[in-house]
């Protein structure tokens, strides 16, 4: 099941259908209701944040500093907009690559590399230090293999 980061993927929750989630904007937040993920099933892509003030992309560090300081998804939006911080889609091409993983994932065929593994843990890493201290709802996936490794920048 592909589909972006909406009430929709409860279907696949409900059916128990591995889940691509695309074009997620947010992934440490307070909420007051949960998708089910499952970590060794389901994977996700997020949006890229492109900070037009000085005109550069923000790495996930940067992302979740924001999620730390704001923490409601709400308030989350706003400081982008007050910010001048533009949320980019995922590209046609990185949700196909996304999907070709998951359809690896389901034959048995999909394997990381070394250097995915590193960038992999590395994510799991922020995240970790993006939740220190709150309760908040997390996007505990994943990241498509294809998407960070034509973005490892962001593991910066």
């Amino acid at each position: 099941f592909v589909a972006g980061f909406s009430g929709i993927l409860q279907f696949a929750a409900l059916y128990d259908r591995p889940m691509v989630m695309i074009n997620v904007p947010v992934m440490t937040f307070n909420a007051d209701a949960l998708n089910f993920c499952d970590r060794a099933r389901d994977i996700f892509l997020p949006k890229k944040m492109y900070d037009t003030l000085n005109k550069r992309y923000l790495t996930f560090k940067e992302i979740f500093a924001i999620e730390r300081q704001e923490d409601s998804r709400y308030k989350i939006a706003e400081y982008y907009d007050a910010h001048g911080i533009v949320l980019e889609e995922n590209t046609p091409e990185e949700i196909a690559d996304a999907a070709e993983e998951m359809l690896e994932r389901l034959n048995g065929t999909f394997k990381y590399t070394p250097e995915d593994e590193t960038r992999q843990k590395r994510f799991s890493e922020l995240l970790v230090w993006a939740c220190e201290g709150r309760n908040c709802f997390v996007v505990d996936l994943p990241v498509g293999r294809n998407f960070l490794r034509q973005n490892d920048w962001l593991l910066e």
